[in-house]
């Protein structure tokens, strides 16, 4: 489409019209200033489809049109319709701070809404520049508008803004949360003093919480590590599962193979059962690489969630680190879980990846245990899990199964000789 052709369609009553020539610009990019202000426009289209693809444009625009939209945007965050006000925001966000200039007169707005959408506009880009006038929000009359502010200033990371930080710290306790994670994202030992001096007095358990996810973030001094490790028995059972969590986010950068006390394994076995997933990551660095039978329960709760990578972690750390002993209890408990075969599917690709690294006697656990339940597992799991081991290991699969056979009282013979005869395994 030529540049006339784009401006005719764009301004048309014709929905088709106005959606192909959005599609050939999101591809083709052929923009002049005044397209560019044109679709920004079709951001408050009725027709969703059209608000979409003007969105999609707009969030892929080439630089130079960038300022241009940013003029034409910036007004949409006072607009009544919420839907408006969010997509206006988003686009923002994606521009850097090309467009500061159009947001600072947001910041005189009467509505404090309008304020604090400013604000966490500016707190999404995070670029200094410009950032002593969200400073100056500190000291707006509204005490929405000072949080969104103290949130921008940690997202900005500026260390000059700590001591007014600080200051706002004492000012309202509803402001101290979120002064203590803003210090945790602007770090430095102004920061870092301020958040051990609060740990150490701090009386307040969602204080504490703020306080240690703070310092979990910024700290990089392995005592550090060590002084939460102490402290860790003496807290509160609502309080061990964030603690073992800082010590985590530490223990990421500078923690290097430090092993965890037995003393709190017991801890880090009830961390398993939170619902936030960084807990149970850290929980399980805790527990170490080698388990013992008393954590499968507590393991096998992680089996049935949904990330993919601590079950990879716990399947390693059970076939390569523990002793053979603890695969049965494991396979076992897995097939007492809800959706035992979907979880069993999901394992399959993991054992077929490390298979040449199991030692024999976990092999033979394994094998021994899948076969032990064919008539507890969903038919097309036993078959998979059986085609796997006779690919990979048909004489051991052989021996295995006639120990199973010669030996269970609780498996179906029928079943046994149907496996038997598609594996050749009499």
């Amino acid at each position: 489409m030529t540049i006339n052709e784009l401006k005719v369609n764009l301004q048309s009553s014709n929905i088709r019209r106005i959606k192909e020539a959005l599609y050939y610009l999101f591809d083709f990019k052929t923009y002049t200033n005044e397209l560019a202000i044109i679709v920004s426009n079709l951001i408050t289209s009725s027709d969703r489809g059209i608000q979409s693809l003007a969105v999609d444009c707009l969030l892929y625009l080439p630089e130079e049109f960038k300022e241009t939209v940013s003029e034409t945007v910036a007004p949409l965050i006072k607009h009544n319709d919420i839907v408006i006000r969010n997509i206006a925001s988003d686009i923002l966000s994606h521009y850097s701070d090309i467009c500061y200039d159009y947001l600072k007169p947001l910041f005189n707005d009467c509505s404090p809404e309008v304020r604090c959408f400013a604000l966490d506009v500016w707190g999404n880009i995070g670029s200094s520049k410009n950032w002593e006038i969200v400073a100056e929000m500190l000291n707006d009359t509204d005490k929405n508008v000072v949080i969104s502010s103290i949130i921008t200033l940690g997202n900005i990371g500026i260390t000059d803004a700590v001591p007014k930080l600080i200051e706002k710290y004492y000012a309202d306790d509803d402001f101290k949360p979120f002064v203590l994670n803003a210090l945790g994202k602007i770090g430095g030992i102004e920061s870092h003093d301020f958040l051990m001096r609060r740990l150490n007095s701090e009386a307040d358990l969602f204080q504490l919480y703020v306080c240690i996810e703070a310092l979990g973030r910024l700290s990089e001094d392995p005592s550090f590590i060590d002084f939460l490790l102490a402290r860790l028995p003496r807290e509160s059972k609502q309080m061990r599962p964030y603690i073992l969590k800082a010590i985590f986010n530490v223990g990421a950068r500078v923690f290097n193979g430090k092993k965890f006390p037995d003393t709190i394994r017991e801890i880090a076995r009830e961390s398993l059962k939170e619902d936030e997933l960084d807990i149970r990551k850290a929980a399980l660095v805790a527990m170490g690489k080698v388990y013992d039978l008393q954590d499968i329960d507590y393991l096998t709760l992680e089996m049935s969630r949904l990330d993919t990578e601590t079950k990879d972690l716990i399947v390693q750390n059970v076939m390569l680190n523990s002793p053979p002993e603890v695969v049965p209890d494991f396979i076992e408990k897995i097939s007492l879980q809800k959706d035992s075969g979907l979880i069993f599917s999901n394992l399959i690709p993991f054992y077929a990846r490390d298979w040449e690294k199991y030692s024999e006697n976990h092999k033979l656990s394994l094998m021994e245990s899948v076969l032990n339940l064919i008539d507890e597992l969903p038919q097309n799991v036993i078959n998979d899990c059986c085609d796997l081991f006779d690919f990979k290991s048909h004489n051991l699969f052989l021996q295995t199964f006639g120990y199973v056979k010669n030996n269970s009282i609780f498996v179906s013979g029928d079943k046994l000789e149907q496996i038997a005869l598609k594996y050749e395994l009499l």
